[in-house]
C-alpha cells in the first residue's frame, strides 16, 4: 500500500474507502454486504444512513452483529483506519477531509437533507480515483449526485440491482443520473471489489504507462473514432489512460493488446468506452459565485447596452445534458429583471454536445429531485414545476434553449454570438488544441462578446485577444480590436457517415429521389402560395410567397394568422376559416379586393380542413391564386359609365346592400373579437387559478417529500425496533435459561396475585401447567405446610418489606421461601415474586448439628464446673501469696527501720515498693471475677496512692491521672505495675528534692489494640549517661528490660522534667 503524508500524522497509509448510502430496506442490504466481506479486508467503509435526527440509535449495535469488524460511530475530526466500519450519528451532516471524519450539525429541515450525496461528494474530492460508492436501497434519488461525483474523479460506483431492493427509488436514480460500473446484489459486490482493488494495485496504480504502450492507445483512439464518429486525438493522455485503466479493470484484461482485441470484437464496448471518456459532470449553479457576479453586474450591465428587441446569441458547448445551458437562460431573465429599465430582448441560446443521449435528456428539460440542492429555492419555485419524475424547467425557459448535435473540434462553428459559456472542458484537452478552441471562439464572437471558462482554466497565450472582466472566475470580454481568423478545421479527421434523419412529418424514405426533386420544383414554382394553421390559426408551415397576404403585427412577435393577415381579406378569411372548421368542407372566396404599395389584386381563397394523412389530420390548408387588375405606376383605373334607368337603380340598391352587410359583418366581427377578449380573460382567471393550484399541488408536494422523508426515518426506527426486539428475545431466552439453570422455583404474580409466570421447578410444588397464567395462584393446589403463605404475600404487597420463611412440604422437603416485591425498571411495583429454594440436605445437617451441639453443652457443662473449681483454687493460691508478701513486707519496713546505713535502707525501700505492686497485683486478681482480665483504672489508681503514700513528702505531691479505662491481660500486669513503681519511686526519691511541691502525670489510652503510656514529672530532670554510671540507675535499667518484655520501645525525654513513654500491643 502506497504511503501519504497527513497535518495530523507523520505518515498515513493509502487505502480505498468504501461509502455506503443507504436508507429504507438498507440495512438488509448492508447485512448481507458485510456478511459477504472477508476477515480482513483492507479496506474501510463508512455507512451513511438516513436516520431520526431527534432519538439515539442503536445502528453499531445492531451492525456489530453482522461482521468481525470493529464497528464505530464517527466522531469529529477522526481519523480512518482501515479494516473498520464508520456510521453516521443521528442529526450530523459528515464530510471526509485527508481521511479525517468531519461532523457538523445539518442546517437543511427534515425531508430536504441529502446526507449520502453531501459525504459522497467529499469522498470524490478527498479520494479521487480511491474513492468507492455504493448506493442501496431507499427511498428518493439521494445519492445519485454523489455517485456521478465519484464517476467524474474516476472512482468505482456500484448499485444494488432495483430487482433485489426493498425499495428502489435510490438504485433506479443512481442508474439514471450516471452510467454505474457495477450492478448487482450485496452479496456479490464485496467479491467485484476485493478483485478491483487487487488488480488496481498490482497492474494498473500508476497512471503513467509504458512508452511502448502509446502505440495501442493511438490504436483504441482510431478504433473509437471509426466505430462512434468521434475523435479524441486531441484528449490529454493521462485522462485518457486513467479512463482505459478503468474499463480494463473491470472487465480483467491484463494488457491494451487484450483490450484492442476486445474492441475489434465487441462493437458496444467502444460506445462504453466513449461514455467513460465523456463522463458530463454537470449541474446547476455550478460555482454559485461565478452565476452571482453575471446575475448582479456582468449580464446587467452588457443587457442595458443593447437596443430594443435585439436577439442575444449565446452558445454553450459540451452543455452535457443541459443543467449550464438552462442556468444561463435563469440567469439572464434574473439579470433582465434587474435592470432599471425594463427591455424587450429576446434570447437565443445554442446547447450542444456530442452525446445524443445527453442532448435528448436536455430537450426534456426534467431532472432529478435531488437537483434541490444546488439550486436557491426562490429560482426553484419560480422556473421549475415538480413531477413524480422530478423537477421540470418551466417552458418560458425551456423554449430560450436550442439543443443539437455538436463536435466542438470536428464541426464548424457558430457564429455572430454574444456569449459563450466553455467550462471544465479545456482541461481534458492538450494545450495546442485548447489554444486553437480559444481562438475559434475569439472568431464566433461579436466584439465585446463575453467568454467563461472552468475555474481551473485560463486563456493561455490568447491574453491579447481578449480583456479581464474577472480573472478569479475566469470571465472574458473579446478584445474588439483583435482580428484573429483561426483555422475552422481544428481536426482533419474525418466525421462519421451518418444515416439521414427523419423529417419533420416522417415522410416514406423509399420514394425515388429524381421524383421527389420534380414534384419540389412543381410546387415551388407553378402551384398557389399557401399555409398551414391549426384550429387555433398559428402558422404551422408557408408554402410559395405569401408576402402580398400577411405582414408582421405590431408589438410581441406573434405567428398567429389572424394577428398576421392583411386588413383588406381578414373578414372575408375569419367568415371563412369558422365555416370550414365547422362544416368540414371545401369552403371558397372568390373576387376578394386586395391593395398592395403597387397595384391592387382580386384574390381567390380556398379554405379546408386536411383529413389525409394522419399526421396532418385536423390542420387547415389556407391557399391564395390572385390576378392583378390595376398598376397605379402605369395606369389609372377606369371607371364603368353608369347606364341610366333600372339598372343604375338595381346596382345602386346591390351596393347599399352589400354596404349594409358589410357593416353587419364587421359589427359581428367585433362581438366576436369582444367575445374572444372575454374569453381571454377568462382563460386568464383560469390560469391564475392553476397557478394558485400549482402553488398548493407544491405545498402538497412539500409535504409529501417530509411525509417520505419520515416514512424512511420511521422504516430506520422500525428496523431497529426489530433489532431490539431480537435482542430482548435473546434475553428472555438467556434469563429462562438462568432460571432453570439455578435449579430455584420461582413464581411471578402480578398485582392481583394472579400467575404471570413460573419455572419448571415451581411445577414440582404447585401443579400448575401453561394454561394457568392468568389465573390466581391461590386456586392452584401445592404440597406447602404454608396456610399463611396468602397473607405473606398480600402483607409483602402492602408494606414492600420482604419476607424470608423456612417451611416444609407434605413429602418431608424443606424450602427456603422468599417473598418480595416485584420491581421494575422504573422503580415501580408490578407485582410479588416468589422463591422457593429446596433446603432438604441443610435441614438435616441442622438436625444433626443440633444434636452434635446439645452433646457439647453437655461437655461444656462439665468442662464450666471444672473451671470454676479452678478458680476457686486459684483465688485461695493468689491469697495466700498476698499474705505471705504482707509478711515479707513487714520483714522489709523491720530490717529497713533497724539499718542505720541510708544505701540500705534505700535498697529496702525500692524491694518494699516492688513487691508493693506485686502484692496489690494479687490482690485485684483475688477480687476480680475474671483471672485474665482487670480493670486498669482501678489497678493503677490503687497502686499510685499506695506508693506515693510510702513517702514522707507525699502530701507536696499532686498526682493527676488520665486512664482510659479497659481490660488490660493479667499476663502483662507484674512488669508493667513494676514500671509504674520505678518510676514513681524515682520521681518521689529524687524528682523534688529542694521543692515544696510537684506534679506527677499519668497518661494511658488504648486504640484497637495498641496502648499508649507516659509519665512526666516537674521536677529538675537528670543526666542519663550519669545515672547509667551511678547506682540508682538499675532501677532505669530494670525500667528498660519490663518495657522491652512487653514488646514497647522507651522514649525519655528530659529536656522539662522527666519523661517517659512507650506504647505496646495486647
Amino acid at each position: 500500500m502506497p504511503i501519504m503524508k497527513s497535518k495530523h500524522s507523520t505518515l498515513i497509509e493509502s487505502f480505498p474507502i468504501v461509502a455506503i448510502g443507504a436508507s429504507a430496506g438498507g440495512l438488509e442490504s448492508v447485512e448481507a454486504f458485510l456478511k459477504a466481506l472477508p476477515p480482513e479486508p483492507g479496506i474501510a467503509f463508512v455507512i451513511i444512513q438516513h436516520l431520526d435526527p431527534t432519538r439515539k440509535g442503536m445502528m453499531s449495535e445492531v451492525i456489530q452483529k453482522f461482521t468481525s469488524l470493529d464497528v464505530i460511530s464517527a466522531s469529529d475530526q477522526l481519523q480512518i483506519k482501515k479494516n473498520t466500519v464508520y456510521l453516521i450519528p443521528p442529526n450530523k451532516t459528515m464530510s471526509i477531509s485527508k481521511r479525517r471524519l468531519y461532523l457538523t450539525t445539518p442546517t437543511e429541515s427534515r425531508g430536504m437533507r441529502l446526507p449520502i450525496d453531501f459525504f459522497f461528494t467529499s469522498l470524490a474530492e478527498d479520494l479521487s480515483d480511491e474513492s468507492i460508492g455504493i448506493i442501496f436501497s431507499g427511498m428518493g434519488s439521494d445519492g445519485s449526485k454523489g455517485v456521478a461525483s465519484i464517476k467524474e474523479n474516476s472512482g468505482l460506483v456500484i448499485v444494488q440491482s432495483p430487482e433485489s431492493s426493498k425499495f428502489d427509488n435510490m438504485p433506479r436514480s443512481a442508474i439514471n443520473s450516471t452510467n454505474p460500473d457495477l450492478v448487482c446484489t450485496p452479496e456479490e459486490m464485496p467479491g467485484h471489489i476485493i478483485s478491483y482493488i487487487i488488480r488496481r494495485n498490482s497492474i494498473f496504480h500508476s497512471n503513467k504507462m509504458e512508452s511502448r504502450d502509446l502505440i495501442s492507445l493511438e490504436k483504441i483512439i482510431n478504433l473509437i473514432s471509426k466505430s462512434t464518429g468521434h475523435d479524441f486525438s486531441q484528449y490529454k493522455r493521462s485522462t485518457l489512460n486513467r479512463r482505459i485503466e478503468r474499463r480494463m479493470n473491470l472487465l480483467k484484461v491484463n494488457t491494451l493488446k487484450e483490450y484492442i482485441t476486445l474492441l475489434l470484437k465487441n462493437d458496444k464496448e467502444a460506445f462504453i468506452l466513449l461514455k467513460e471518456f465523456l463522463i458530463g459532470v454537470t449541474q446547476f449553479f455550478r460555482d454559485p459565485t461565478v452565476w452571482n457576479q453575471l446575475i448582479d453586474k456582468v449580464l446587467p450591465s452588457i443587457l442595458s447596452k443593447l437596443d430594443e428587441g435585439y436577439n442575444f446569441r449565446i452558445w454553450v458547448p459540451a452543455c452535457s445534458s443541459g443543467e449550464e445551458a438552462y442556468t444561463i437562460a435563469i440567469a439572464l431573465k434574473e439579470a433582465q429583471n434587474k435592470m432599471k429599465k425594463y427591455k424587450n430582448l429576446s434570447f437565443q441560446i445554442f446547447a450542444t454536445d456530442l452525446d445524443k443521449e445527453s442532448i435528448e435528456k436536455g430537450r426534456k428539460g426534467i431532472y432529478p429531485e435531488f437537483i434541490s440542492s444546488d439550486i436557491p429555492p426562490s429560482i426553484l419555485k419560480k422556473y421549475f414545476i415538480l413531477l413524480d419524475a422530478g423537477y421540470q424547467i418551466h417552458s418560458e425557459i425551456r423554449e430560450m434553449v436550442t439543443f443539437a448535435e455538436h463536435n466542438l473540434i470536428q464541426d464548424t462553428p457558430l457564429t455572430k454570438l454574444d456569449f459563450i459559456s466553455c467550462r471544465n472542458i479545456l482541461i481534458y484537452i492538450q494545450s495546442d488544441m485548447q489554444s486553437k478552441i480559444l481562438s475559434l471562439f475569439n472568431f464566433c464572437l461579436n466584439p465585446n462578446g463575453i467568454l467563461i471558462l472552468g475555474i481551473s482554466e485560463s486563456i493561455g497565450s490568447n491574453n491579447g485577444f481578449y480583456d479581464t472582466v474577472n480573472s478569479k472566475l475566469r470571465i472574458f470580454r473579446k478584445n474588439p480590436n483583435s482580428k484573429l481568423l483561426p483555422n475552422l478545421q481544428l481536426t482533419s479527421f474525418p466525421k462519421k457517415n451518418i444515416s439521414n434523419t427523419k423529417s419533420l412529418f416522417n415522410l416514406n424514405q423509399s420514394k425515388d429521389v429524381f421524383h421527389d426533386s420534380v414534384n419540389s420544383y412543381i410546387l415551388e414554382n407553378y402551384s398557389p402560395s399557401g399555409i398551414v394553421v391549426n384550429e387555433l390559426g398559428e402558422i404551422l408551415f408557408i408554402s410559395g410567397k405569401i408576402g402580398n397576404y400577411l405582414e408582421p403585427s405590431v408589438g410581441k412577435a406573434s405567428m398567429n394568422l389572424f394577428s398576421m393577415i392583411k386588413q383588406d381579406i381578414k373578414n372575408d378569411l375569419a367568415i371563412a376559416f369558422r365555416k370550414a372548421k365547422s362544416t368540414n368542407e371545401l369552403v371558397a372566396i372568390h373576387n376578394t379586393k386586395i391593395n398592395t404599395i403597387s397595384n391592387s389584386s382580386l384574390v381567390d381563397i380556398h379554405v379546408i380542413r386536411i383529413t389525409k394523412p394522419e399526421y396532418l389530420k385536423g390542420m387547415f390548408m389556407i391557399t391564395f391564386e390572385n390576378e392583378r387588375i390595376s398598376s397605379t405606376s402605369n395606369k389609372k383605373v377606369t371607371k364603368p359609365k353608369k347606364k341610366k334607368g333600372s339598372q343604375s337603380s338595381l346596382i345602386d340598391s346591390l351596393e347599399k346592400e352589400l354596404q349594409t352587410t358589410k357593416t353587419e359583418l364587421e359589427a359581428a366581427l367585433q362581438d366576436m373579437q369582444l367575445s374572444r377578449e372575454e374569453l381571454m380573460s377568462s382563460n386568464e382567471e383560469m390560469q391564475s387559478s392553476n397557478e394558485e393550484l400549482q402553488a398548493t399541488n407544491e405545498e402538497i408536494t412539500t409535504s409529501k417529500e417530509e411525509m417520505q422523508s419520515l416514512n424512511e426515518e420511521l422504516l430506520a426506527v422500525n428496523l431497529e425496533l426489530q433489532a431490539k426486539v431480537d435482542a430482548y428475545i435473546s434475553i428472555n431466552n438467556d434469563f429462562k435459561n438462568l432460571l432453570d439453570s439455578t435449579d430455584i422455583a420461582t413464581l411471578f404474580l402480578d398485582n392481583k396475585f394472579r400467575v404471570r409466570r413460573f419455572t419448571k421447578q415451581t411445577s414440582k410444588l404447585f401443579r400448575l401447567i401453561e394454561s394457568d397464567i392468568g389465573r390466581p395462584f391461590t386456586d392452584i393446589v401445592n404440597l406447602l405446610n404454608y396456610q399463611e403463605l396468602s397473607q405473606d404475600v398480600i402483607s409483602v404487597l402492602n408494606t414492600l418489606v420482604p419476607i424470608e420463611k423456612t417451611i416444609s412440604t407434605s413429602e418431608s422437603l424443606y424450602y427456603s421461601v422468599r417473598i418480595m416485591p416485584y420491581r421494575t425498571i422504573e422503580d415501580k411495583i408490578d407485582g410479588i415474586v416468589i422463591t422457593f429454594n429446596e433446603i432438604t440436605a441443610t435441614k438435616e445437617l441442622e438436625f444433626q448439628l443440633r444434636e452434635s451441639n446439645a452433646a457439647l453443652d453437655e461437655k461444656l457443662h462439665e468442662v464450666n464446673v471444672l473451671l470454676e473449681e479452678k478458680e476457686i483454687i486459684l483465688k485461695e493460691v493468689h491469697h495466700r501469696i498476698k499474705n505471705n508478701m504482707g509478711t515479707i513486707l513487714s520483714i522489709i519496713s523491720i530490717q529497713s527501720d533497724d539499718t542505720k546505713n541510708l544505701e540500705v535502707q534505700e535498697i529496702l525501700q525500692d524491694v518494699y515498693g516492688r513487691i508493693y505492686s506485686m502484692m496489690v497485683l494479687y490482690d485485684k486478681l483475688y477480687n476480680s471475677p475474671s483471672l485474665e482480665f482487670i480493670s486498669i483504672r482501678e489497678y493503677i489508681d490503687t497502686l499510685i496512692k499506695e506508693i506515693v503514700s510510702i513517702f514522707p513528702n507525699a502530701s507536696s505531691v499532686d498526682v493527676k491521672l488520665n486512664i482510659q479505662d479497659f481490660d488490660f491481660p493479667s499476663k502483662n500486669l507484674p512488669s508493667f505495675g513494676i514500671i509504674i513503681n520505678e518510676l514513681i519511686t524515682n520521681s518521689m526519691k529524687y524528682g523534688f528534692v529542694n521543692k515544696k511541691s510537684g506534679t506527677i502525670t499519668v497518661n494511658l489510652s488504648k486504640k484497637d489494640s495498641k496502648v499508649s503510656f507516659e509519665y512526666m514529672d516537674d521536677g529538675p530532670g537528670f543526666n542519663l549517661q550519669k545515672l547509667s554510671n551511678q547506682a540508682r540507675g538499675f532501677g532505669l535499667q530494670l525500667v528498660r528490660i519490663l518495657v522491652k518484655q512487653i514488646k514497647g520501645e522507651l522514649m525519655i525525654d528530659t529536656s522539662q522534667g522527666s519523661k517517659f513513654s512507650f506504647d505496646f500491643e495486647i
